[in-house]
């Protein structure tokens, strides 16, 4: 028994044994902390969640009670910008009509007080032109 005890001895001694137990704790104690953190990572968004439904329904009801409290002044004022919207357009369709009568005028005029210059050739092709279609249209006898 002494050689069995002398052997055990041995291999406490043993630098390549101590190390593979080194290494053996350490992935057990690296494995556990994964475990562990895991776990508190899943805690953290459960209540990380918690508190997102919590604000939320307090924020819905804030604004179904706005909501509530608003009725009736909401209509008001849109009847205020309906209002205001038409006389604007009333406005702008004003001043559009006063500004096409002015656009009208000015090229009826324009187009009335220019003087028109044809050159004798370009007369006589224009009637030759008239009289072509005065023939061709003039029944036949």
């Amino acid at each position: 028994m002494e050689v069995g005890a002398s052997n055990m001895s041995k291999d406490d001694n043993n630098p390549l044994r101590k190390l593979v137990n080194a290494e053996r704790e350490a992935s057990e104690i690296i494995a556990r902390e994964e475990r562990y953190r895991s776990k508190r990572l899943q805690e953290a968004e459960s209540v990380v969640q918690e508190i997102y439904e919590k604000r939320r329904s307090e924020e819905e009801t804030k604004f179904q009670q706005e909501v509530k409290s608003n009725d009736g002044e909401g209509d008001e004022k849109l009847k205020v910008l309906a209002q205001e919207v038409a006389a604007e357009k009333a406005e702008q369709g004003r001043l559009y009509d006063a500004a096409r009568e002015t656009a009208i005028g000015t090229l009826l005029h324009v187009v009335t007080s220019c003087e028109i210059k044809v050159d004798e050739s370009q007369r006589q092709a224009f009637l030759a032109i008239k009289r072509e279609k005065e023939q061709g249209s003039a029944p036949a006898h």
